[in-house]
């Protein structure tokens, strides 16, 4: 029998019903027609065929068909989790921050937000600014701005501001573009250039472009487009150097009196390319694409990072009184109802209290009293839907004292979370990568803080910690990569880890979950920064196809060690490293409409076929060819069938020929037998010969992404 379609149950402790869903915000179940919709975004209904011609086993006439997708009332336990950036929200609470305050006191400016909406560019207040969305070339998309009058007039002068922010010597590179054409029209349809792609230097990107016109101009329109934008160090920014914007404080378009025009106060409007809205896009977007987590079929999502609705700074505005974005609130019922688990992140930093120090986490006084009584709020309001509190997140632990400090915070929320839902599971912050690690990177404190509680037999300051949490998480992006040269010897170092420090928690209390609590890979079109450059260990040559297939090896690889995968950002529309599920396309304004990558599709494939799955030693794999480097898990499904995934680990391509050998399974009678390719999302029949207690299964082709066989015993 093919990898069936068997109806699950929801999460089990977790309240389905607490929270009103308004009609049609669910996408509709069974999948019908051959797509589903959200937004603007159209997701193909079944598995599309990356490749053709796809051979599974050599001399196998048996049909190819594709993989049958559960929807999300079929799947709840996968060893899969998604990170969307944010949570959606409502309109007023959208927080497309004013990045001078994100320097200045990240996280908690609620009390003024900011931001770089377009209509800066015409309330005569030259302190505000408009910022294009991000490029990963200076040269990759024009830019504008496009301001209409209320009535035609004669124009004598256009001045073109600079962002204010110039005047601080930390944002180097706010300025105008490189180079700037300026166009007029009467009619929106014939237009007359009075400034055509002259550049500007550097040294003059700090002061306002005028534009003195030889003569009076009638114009009712004026269109301005930037080429050779400039780099900027925006959020994010000053990596790879590849983020570019078009910002501007302010236009003037002066008529006949002298007066300017181009002001909302004077009925003019504007319209523009595209808006940054900051890493964590705009409310619109995360309307449309959130019911995605779910019809891709992910078990868990970890909700809440950092500038979210639900973090201490957003929900505690006013000293003791909690405020609960309603949108917010109800998209944690729709991820219960749909089958997956939120883990809630509990967080960051509130300008209204006494931070006592640079280090984040060390609240003292009324302030860690404060954070405390956030989190037993978080947990009464949220009882029985969150299913995990993860306290705080890379916290930059840099010292035993440090440590110590963070792990009394941990217990003392522990404490209250518990008390007002026992159910509840508590996870230490997210770390750095813990367990493959580049030589460099050994003495760096943060990095081995799972070495530290090992030593010291996972007390801390008089605190058992592996008895305190019920999941440890640790972030893989820029560490754990296929196709490096010593990548069977640290992915073997990884496994040896993870083992290692599971059982010693274990021994010491622990009684939960492992957590590669972030992950991601970019594959950015036009490629991030310089040619060739590694960006946070993400090549900036990284191709989609490649993107999809190293993430499915490294995600079965963890799955097969007991430990769940999170993807860091589904989608990431403002920042171009191309670090979510879907494609960024064209900037526009208001939302810039993004399209899923052949990653989305193949973990919607991994989540239908893993659903249930558990990592298993009953039966023993083993490459009767073994002239290539193959890693192999092996798991057992809720119906007794058994799975076992292969897939090359040296560095993958676009296409891939396939290694053909024989496999040995030992310790099974066989049934039937299917193999299904995970990129393509089909399932053959495999041929297959019995030899008392071993299955050996000749001629197939594994790949540089995983094959999955499904072993059915006999009987």
């Amino acid at each position: 029998m093919p990898f069936k379609t068997v109806a699950a149950n929801p999460p089990q402790g977790l309240n389905t019903e607490h929270v009103d869903t308004q009609q049609g915000k669910i996408p509709l179940s069974p999948r019908e027609g051959p797509f589903e919709i959200f937004g603007r975004t159209y997701v193909y209904n079944a598995s599309p065929t990356f490749e053709t011609g796809i051979v599974l086993q050599k001399e196998n006439t048996n049909p190819q068909a594709k993989i049958k997708l559960k929807d999300s009332t079929q799947i709840h336990d996968t060893p899969f989790g998604a990170m969307p950036a944010q949570l959606p929200r409502l309109p007023q609470n959208d927080y497309t921050s004013h990045w001078l305050e994100y320097y200045q006191a990240p996280w908690e400016r609620w009390d003024h937000p900011g931001d770089f909406l377009p209509k800066n560019l015409i309330d005569g207040d030259l302190t505000t600014e408009w910022c294009s969305r991000e490029q990963s070339q200076p040269d990759a998309e024009n830019q504008w701005i496009r301001i209409d009058l209320p009535v035609e007039q004669e124009l004598h002068e256009i001045k073109i501001h600079p962002c204010h922010l110039m005047k601080l010597e930390q944002f180097k590179g706010f300025g105008l573009p490189g180079s700037l054409t300026v166009k007029l029209s009467r009619d929106a349809w014939h237009w007359t250039s009075v400034r055509t792609s002259e550049p500007i230097p550097p040294e003059k990107m700090k002061e306002p472009v005028a534009i003195k016109l030889n003569q009076p101009l009638r114009a009712k329109q004026v269109w301005i487009v930037g080429d050779q934008l400039r780099s900027c160090n925006l959020p994010f920014g000053g990596f790879g150097g590849g983020h570019y914007y078009f910002m501007c404080g302010g236009v003037e378009i002066i008529d006949s009196k002298g007066e300017n025009v181009a002001l909302g106060s004077r009925g003019s409007g504007v319209q523009v390319s595209s808006t940054y809205y900051g890493p964590g896009d705009n409310w619109e977007i995360y309307e449309y694409l959130w019911p995605t987590i779910w019809d891709q079929g992910f078990s868990w999502a970890r909700v809440s990072g950092w500038g979210g609705t639900l973090l201490w700074s957003a929900v505690e505005r006013e000293k003791g009184k909690y405020i609960i974005d309603s949108r917010s609130d109800e998209a944690i019922g729709e991820l219960v109802r749909n089958g997956v688990k939120p883990t809630m992140i509990l967080g960051y930093n509130n300008s209204l209290y006494d931070q006592g120090g640079w280090i984040k986490f060390a609240l003292a006084g009324e302030a860690k009293q404060a954070f405390i009584e956030y989190c037993r709020f978080m947990a009464k309001h949220f009882k029985r839907r969150v299913a995990c509190y993860e306290i705080w997140n890379e916290p930059g632990i840099a010292s035993d004292e440090q440590l110590a400090i963070y792990c009394r915070l941990l217990r003392d929320a522990a404490e209250v979370i518990r008390q007002e839902d026992p159910d509840a599971l508590i996870s230490f912050a997210g770390l750095g990568m813990q367990f493959y690690l580049p030589e460099a990177k050994a003495k760096n404190y943060s990095s081995r803080i799972f070495d530290r509680l090992l030593a010291g037999d996972f007390l801390v300051s008089g605190i058992n910690v592996a008895k305190l949490v019920d999941a440890f998480g640790w972030h893989a992006q820029g560490e754990a990569r296929y196709g490096e040269p010593n990548a069977a010897e640290s992915f073997a170092s990884y496994r040896r880890g993870v083992k290692t420090f599971g059982e010693a928690a274990r021994a010491h209390g622990f009684k939960g979950i492992l957590n590669a609590s972030e992950f991601w890979l970019g594959a950015a079109y036009p490629p991030y920064g310089v040619q060739g450059l590694e960006f946070a260990g993400q090549q900036s040559t990284m191709t989609e196809i490649r993107k999809a297939k190293d993430t499915a090896r490294l995600f079965m690889f963890q799955a097969g060690m007991g430990v769940i995968s999170f993807w860091c950002n589904n989608w990431f529309t403002q920042v171009q490293w191309d670090d979510g599920f879907f494609r960024s396309g064209f900037a526009a304004d208001p939302v810039s409409p993004v399209q899923p990558e052949a990653l989305y599709y193949v973990m919607r494939n991994l989540c239908t076929l893993m659903q249930g799955a558990k990592p298993s030693e009953t039966v023993a794999a083993a490459l009767l060819n073994r002239a290539r480097s193959v890693d192999i898990a092996e798991f057992i499904l809720p119906d007794g069938a058994y799975c076992i995934g292969l897939w090359l680990t040296d560095k993958s391509g676009d296409f891939c020929e396939g290694f053909e050998t024989d496999l040995s399974i030992k310790g099974i009678e066989a049934g039937e037998i299917f193999g299904v390719d995970t990129l393509n999302g089909f399932e053959q029949k495999l041929n297959y010969r019995q030899r008392q207690a071993e299955v050996i299964i000749p001629n197939i082709l594994i790949r540089d992404y995983p094959l999955l066989l499904r072993i059915e015993p006999k009987g």
